[in-house]
């Protein structure tokens, strides 16, 4: 049945916008109001799934707990994000696009400007004794930060290419001035494209990591963690981390994935 009346003031609605199912009239207080209304309303839905999965998982980490002759007292717990793994081979025109931008970006190695870097917001302390433990960490949520990759083209920019350079002398033509061969360069960074790779993630992220070697891929790369992994790495150095510590992956609200990180 078409709306008769604005929900918001009462006012008969025009014809043509009771066709439209709009429920409120063209009064600029009355749309600002309705989307008000709507803002409330998916909020509260969300505030209420949130809610409802904090519960299940609490209950869970219980039953884990128990089952594992855990205490509550002795536990980190991180909570992490869950990236389904579906992999797809990269269609030829992402490639070529990729090999344009690699060609564009080797054309700014001259250029004497500063580069705003892509850096982590997050500050992380580094220690050898935390490095196994984040890796257990990344690979149970499967790489969502590797994700951005595909809008940022690997993230990718004159800085990496400038210390790719320096750390691959082949990537030099053997002259006097040993400049940079961009045609090495290019096939290098293709060359480390696996045949399939996670849909509509980075070029170089696949289901058992990443396929770029180290000294080829972006600083962000090995310097970003989301922010829970960051906290309980800064308290892990500081000495402030308990005695053992759980992974809980989450993902839209439903838990996917609870163990002990040792």
């Amino acid at each position: 049945m078409p709306i008769q009346n604005c929900s918001i003031c009462g006012t008969t609605l025009p014809q043509a916008l009771t066709l439209t199912q709009q429920s409120y009239c063209q009064k600029i207080e009355c749309k600002l109001s309705w989307q008000r209304n709507q803002h409330n309303k998916i909020h509260q839905h969300r505030s209420q799934q949130k809610a409802l999965y904090e519960s299940a998982r609490d209950k869970r980490v219980q039953h884990f707990l128990v089952a594992n002759n855990l205490e509550a007292s002795d536990i980190n717990l991180v909570e992490l994000p869950y990236v389904d793994t579906q992999s797809s081979a990269p269609p030829e025109e992402r490639l070529s696009d990729f090999r344009e931008f690699l060609h564009k970006l080797l054309q700014t190695l001259d250029e004497v400007e500063d580069e705003t870097l892509i850096r982590s917001p997050n500050k992380t302390l580094e220690h050898s004794a935390t490095a196994l433990k984040t890796l257990e960490f990344c690979a149970s949520c499967q790489g969502k930060c590797c994700h951005k990759g595909r809008q940022y083209h690997s993230f990718l920019q004159r800085h990496t290419l400038l210390k790719a350079i320096q750390e691959n002398p082949h990537f030099s033509i053997a002259n006097e001035l040993n400049e940079p061969n961009p045609e090495s360069i290019v096939e290098t960074y293709l060359s480390h494209i696996p045949e399939e790779s996670i849909t509509d993630s980075c070029l170089y992220h696949t289901a058992s990591g990443c396929a770029l070697p180290g000294n080829l891929r972006a600083n962000i790369c090995s310097e970003f963690y989301c922010n829970n992994l960051s906290d309980f790495i800064n308290k892990s150095v500081s000495g402030e981390a308990k005695k053992h510590t759980i992974s809980v992956n989450e993902q839209n609200n439903t838990l996917i994935n609870i163990q002990i990180i040792q």
